[in-house]
């Protein structure tokens, strides 16, 4: 058996949530896993040279989502393991969350990573949702108070101070057709 050599990855992203008339909803993103299976997740991804973890996890979300947000507070730090096989490396990964809020955007303002991205009560995103360790940081969000007036937080910079309010939820996406999530 070949061992493949071990390297190390660091990502960030973030749950968006609004709280809205009839509860809490949040934002998820739908992709493609390697075996072509239809998976909801938090966006997120790769930090660019010289940024920081919170810049990269908010540009992330406002790239896959559309969505320009600000953090309340962080979620979270997930790690595991995988084989990327074209590289022949074995990665150990470490994701950090945050909590965030919207500001202003529109899904169709998105990047075309994602297959879809749509806002969901957060009872809807868990039942969807394709990884545990992520299930977990969502399900801790549920009842939890969002203190943002007068709380630090990190807004995109990209946002601005514009007013328009994030997309409301439109239709639903189609359901995953094997399950996923």
């Amino acid at each position: 058996m070949s061992r493949y050599p071990t390297q190390r990855a660091v990502s960030a992203g973030g749950l968006v949530v609004q709280d809205r008339a009839d509860g809490r909803w949040g934002l998820l993103i739908a992709r493609r896993s390697a075996t072509g299976k239809l998976q909801w997740t938090l966006p997120k991804g790769g930090i660019e040279p010289g940024e920081a973890v919170e810049d990269a996890a908010v540009r992330e979300v406002r790239e896959e989502t559309g969505i320009h947000a600000a953090i309340v507070a962080a979620l979270g730090v997930v790690d595991y393991w995988f084989v990327w096989r074209p590289d022949g490396v074995r990665y150990h990964k470490f994701v950090h969350y945050y909590l965030m809020r919207p500001v202003h955007g529109h899904l169709h303002e998105r990047d075309d990573e994602a297959e879809h991205v749509a806002w969901l009560p957060l009872d809807q995103a868990l039942q969807r949702m394709a990884h545990l360790n992520e299930r977990n940081l969502v399900a801790g969000v549920r009842d939890r108070a969002l203190q943002v007036e007068g709380s630090a937080h990190r807004q995109d910079p990209a946002a601005g101070s514009g007013t328009t309010p994030p997309d409301a939820p439109g239709p639903r996406p189609p359901e995953p057709r094997d399950g996923a999530g």
